[in-house]
């Protein structure tokens, strides 16, 4: 008989508090507060044993937490015809254009601006600088005609000297199956296009 509102669900508002208030430290990343989640024993979520570093970064970007509930925030972009999606493609509205409701606070304003601003720095640092490659946005997949995405990750390898950090840049293709190779070397792609303008 009532309207329906938002009630905090305090064992599971207890590790999100947990998760904030230990990122907001600064000691550690994601990887080691989902370890620390699992030995908590924290029960499952959408069908997965545990939280993984995917739903912890989306956690700990989620503003709702802080008090404010925000509707009306994407909206549909006309598709090119490459793209056979006829809802179009989601794009984020300004936040001029956003309604928000005030909903039961799990943690400060404070806190979550602590968050945002350590998440901004590590965006900045060389393990996970993001950059743009020499064909960004050129890519098609021959097989697929899709257009693929760049990603870059670095990795230790051991050698005799100790230990070596290496950069993998490639073009991949979202879309799989048999003989289809879904990525390419960064480094022999540019290295035919350059051949080619020359």
């Amino acid at each position: 008989t009532s309207f329906p509102s938002y009630a905090v669900n305090e064992k599971e508002a207890q590790v999100i508090r947990y998760i904030f208030e230990t990122y907001a430290k600064g000691e550690i990343g994601t990887r080691p507060i989902v370890r620390h989640l699992a030995n908590m024993g924290v029960p499952r979520i959408k069908g997965r044993n545990r939280l993984g570093q995917t739903q912890v970064r989306y956690i700990l970007q989620n503003e709702m937490y802080t008090g404010v509930r925000y509707f009306n925030m994407m909206t549909d972009q006309d598709s090119p015809k490459i793209y056979k999606n006829k809802h179009g493609k989601q794009m984020r509205r300004d936040r001029s254009e956003w309604v928000g409701i005030k909903v039961p606070a799990i943690i400060s304003k404070e806190l979550f601006d602590t968050v945002q601003k350590r998440i901004s720095y590590n965006k900045t640092c060389y393990r996970n600088a993001l950059r743009i490659q020499l064909l960004s946005n050129l890519v098609w997949c021959g097989k697929c005609n899709a257009r693929c995405f760049s990603y870059r990750r670095y990795y230790q390898v051991k050698r005799k000297d100790g230990m070596r950090i290496y950069q993998r840049a490639v073009y991949r293709c979202r879309k799989k199956g048999k003989s289809h190779n879904p990525e390419i070397d960064t480094r022999v792609l540019e290295a035919c296009v350059i051949g080619m303008i020359k």
